[in-house]
């Protein structure tokens, strides 16, 4: 097959779905871009034979792989919501357009069994090529969009990784996009043992142009959460499970211009710094997982105090517009105030308007969900109704709402 630049003639559609997988989103075109540029040399000398696409969407991606490769691609979905028939609708539609897509197969992946009670599905279940060898290249992009998706992408990645060791794995995100989310799920992947690399960056022609905010868990410089109003980027990401391993090694070329070294990031977890408690003037905010102490009896102390549970896609208060907030709110007046928490997130300014200096909380069974002595009253709005476009934030802040004996309607 001629080496020359790419077909991209795949047609898809765009239908409104539960999941992302109704429209194809940048990142799949970026990741194609980095594919294109790549395919000989970069990832094989004659290219992948076998290609396995997770979360497959439209099915745009992997079909302009088998398009233009002479390859055996596997496009996985999950059948909730209608995401299997939809891309078996864009499939047949290409087929009966007369592309060459005899390659392609499609196989259902539901990742809520990676939740389930006894672990990850066994070894045997995973999709395998039809030749019935072994994966070269996995790919996916932009496959994080909710609490599930943090969770078991990692775990399903760890699966594929360990029963097909030799195989490329690359993962195309956009940056910024839900901060903690991108926060959550590198972590997860240090969960389980894997290791990434950043091995394309938007905007990036030269290793000096990448800048020190393609890694999540990156301390060093600005970090990632400094910027005021940090624009979305997409990334490739190179995961595998042995930190000894070469990593694979493009140049940056085709998500930007001209050539360049890759973007190293530390695959060791034990150099991530993260931080359980995040402080903000007199107000302590623990995150998920960090135990709650108090340094003084709670009804003497000037400190505020409040649980995180769920973080959702944003909102752990660590952003700079969050924090700054955070901070001018406990120089405010909210008693007996209602206000709105309008892109709440998790909830962290709506519970911080309820529950500031609010130190002593009735047990469950009281008249209201929260009751405040009313000599340390000294803020304490009396409602909060908190608005989100995003679901798993809404759960999130009800979950945030109940831990700290709050409500948010």
């Amino acid at each position: 097959m001629s080496r020359g630049a790419w077909k991209r003639d795949v047609v898809t559609g765009h239908q409104a779905m539960t999941t992302t997988g109704g429209s194809t989103w940048d990142a799949a075109f970026r990741l194609c871009d980095f594919l294109e540029a790549e395919w000989h040399g970069g990832l094989t000398p004659d290219g992948p034979k076998a290609v396995l696409e997770l979360g497959a969407g439209t099915g745009w991606l992997g079909m302009t792989v088998a398009r233009n490769c002479p390859c055996h691609v596997c496009l996985t979905e999950q059948a909730e919501g209608g995401a299997m028939e939809w891309l078996q609708e864009n499939l047949a539609q290409n087929v009966a357009a007369g592309l060459p897509l005899q390659g392609v197969t499609l196989q259902e992946l539901d990742w809520n069994a990676w939740e389930a009670p006894g672990g990850a599905p066994a070894a045997a279940s995973l999709p395998r090529p039809a030749s019935g060898g072994a994966w070269d290249l996995l790919i996916g992009s932009d496959l994080i969009y909710s609490e599930v998706g943090v969770r078991c992408l990692p775990r399903v990645l760890k699966s594929f990784i360990e029963e097909f060791p030799e195989a490329t794995m690359l993962y195309c995100h956009t940056l910024h996009r839900f901060d903690d989310f991108d926060l959550e799920f590198c972590r997860a992947l240090h969960d389980q043992g894997l290791a990434y690399q950043v091995v394309a960056a938007e905007g990036a022609s030269r290793s000096v142009e990448v800048g020190d905010d393609l890694d999540p868990l990156d301390d060093e410089g600005q970090g990632f959460l400094q910027e005021l109003f940090p624009a979305q980027r997409v990334v490739v990401f190179h995961i595998t499970r042995d930190v000894t391993r070469r990593w694979f090694s493009p140049s940056l070329a085709r998500c930007s211009e001209g050539t360049g070294a890759p973007a190293s990031v530390s695959a060791k977890a034990a150099e991530v710094a993260e931080a359980d408690v995040v402080q903000v003037g007199q107000l302590k905010i623990f995150l998920p997982g960090a135990e709650v102490t108090h340094s003084h009896d709670p009804h003497e102390t000037e400190e505020l105090v409040l649980r995180l549970v769920n973080l959702g896609p944003f909102g752990s208060g660590q952003h700079p517009t969050t924090f700054l907030m955070l901070k001018a709110m406990q120089e405010m007046t909210w008693a007996g105030l209602s206000m709105c928490d309008y892109g709440c997130g998790s909830g962290v300014l709506g519970l911080l308007a309820l529950r500031s200096h609010i130190l002593s909380f009735e047990p469950a069974g009281s008249v209201t969900p929260w009751h405040v002595s009313k000599e340390r009253l000294r803020l304490g709005a009396k409602r909060c109704l908190g608005v989100d476009n995003v679901p798993d934030a809404l759960l999130a802040a009800q979950d945030n709402a109940r831990a700290n004996e709050c409500r948010i309607a």
